[in-house]
């Protein structure tokens, strides 16, 4: 197969996308012929694996390129990254003309919350939200917050849904997500591309790495996470183990809010355990590096309640160390976790009476093993190798499938 991935920001060195994207492509069969287009970087370019690299400094630069491409080196299948990225629609569309068949990856952009700005309105304390968490420090933009939606909703009518019903498939992390694009268009047709874990960044490291647990006899949880007080949900956590602490009156479990800070969150949840009634520790570590695993490695379960989340690398990490997870719908996890039985779904999160319940049986369950299986299973369906095979073989369904289409409607 002659596979193509065009995404803008393939060759950031950092980020969640772009890493991941890295990753798989290393991943994919020997046999697939790949190659990508991404805009050029001033940086040190990432391990692409046996790819083709065709960079670009401007989008006219691409779509002068693009022509002739498709002409000398026509692929089998191209998957374009992204949905609120401008440059994609019209790729999109010179390759429903040339008769390529494209698979749309929205990335979790198309979120319900983030479509209809819920997420940028709603919480405990707006106004305190919007300078703590959102940074609106002029007006500008406080303006650029307010539109956001309006012209999401814009682009989505004029530009992303073209996209999706012109396209072969879209690809989707989670049963959430393809909900998330049949909410766009009902007729997509989904495949699975799941986020993997990259265990050679989670090698054990010397002794002199972070010591955080007590040593003591309760279930250790961990929120292994950019430490970021609304949008990674830590306020829900907090809220939701000290109402079962409180609920018990004796609480055999602690937490860590383990991770880099981002905009004061670790402040925030540093206060809030004052009066928590768990026992709360906040570790602010800076960025992740492969030294900062030691408090994931002896950690029983990992937690993390997210607003709005892709498919947070925290929680492919925690697998990856046998930790069951306690998850809400929007980390794109729910169908994983619930399918394989690797731990909890807390389905309202901002039902403190549901999430305390929630962490009690999560606790429960840890100690009893019950969950134990589940990590085992989930585990194996986050591995790269397994995920970039998967997925040229869906792909190699739908290449034929478009053509003929194409053919039908010429």
């Amino acid at each position: 197969m002659r596979l193509t991935l065009f995404y803008d920001h393939l060759l950031d060195p950092v980020g969640g996308a772009p890493v991941g994207l890295h990753h798989l492509l290393r991943a994919l069969p020997d046999d697939a012929e790949v190659s990508v287009w991404a805009r050029r970087r001033a940086e040190a370019e990432p391990d692409l694996g046996a790819s083709t690299v065709r960079r670009y400094d401007s989008t006219a630069e691409l779509h002068r390129q693009l022509g002739a491409w498709l002409d000398e080196d026509r692929p089998d299948v191209v998957i374009v990254i992204g949905f609120y990225i401008p440059a994609n629609p019209p790729v999109a569309a010179r390759l429903r003309r040339a008769g390529v068949p494209f698979v749309v990856a929205p990335l979790g952009q198309l979120a319900t919350s983030t479509m209809d700005g819920r997420v940028f309105s709603q919480g405990c304390d707006v106004g305190d939200l919007e300078q703590q968490t959102l940074n609106l420090d002029n007006a500008l933009d406080r303006i650029r917050d307010r539109t956001s939606p309006a012209i999401k909703r814009l682009y989505t009518l004029g530009a992303g849904r073209p996209m999706l019903a012109a396209a072969a498939a879209a690809a989707a992390m989670s049963e959430i997500e393809a909900a998330e694009i049949h909410a766009v268009d009902p007729d997509t047709t989904i495949v699975r591309l799941p986020w993997g874990v990259d265990t050679a960044t989670l090698v054990d490291e010397p002794d002199d790495e972070l010591e955080l647990w007590t040593d003591d006899d309760r279930t250790r949880l961990i929120v292994w996470s950019r430490l970021d007080w609304y949008f990674k949900g830590l306020d829900r956590v907090l809220a939701a183990t000290d109402a079962a602490a409180r609920t018990t009156g004796t609480a055999p479990f602690r937490v860590l809010l383990c991770g880099p800070d981002y905009r004061g969150g670790s402040n925030l949840a540093r206060e809030a355990a004052t009066t928590n009634a768990a026992d709360i520790a906040v570790a602010s570590t800076g960025e992740y590096t492969p030294g900062s695993k030691r408090p994931l490695r002896e950690a029983d379960g990992a937690v993390l309640l997210s607003r709005w989340d892709g498919s947070p690398r925290a929680l492919r990490e925690a697998v990856h160390f046998g930790l069951p997870l306690l998850v809400s719908p929007a980390t794109h996890f729910a169908d994983l976790v619930e399918s394989t039985g690797a731990g909890i779904v807390v389905d309202d999160p901002e039902d403190v009476e549901a999430g305390a319940t929630a962490v009690a049986e999560f606790v429960d369950g840890i100690r009893s093993g019950r969950f134990r299986p589940g990590v085992e299973r989930l585990a194996h369906t986050l591995d790269w190798t397994t995920i970039g095979r998967d997925l040229v073989d869906q792909l190699a369904t739908l290449a034929p499938v478009r053509r003929r289409r194409t053919q039908a409607a010429q």
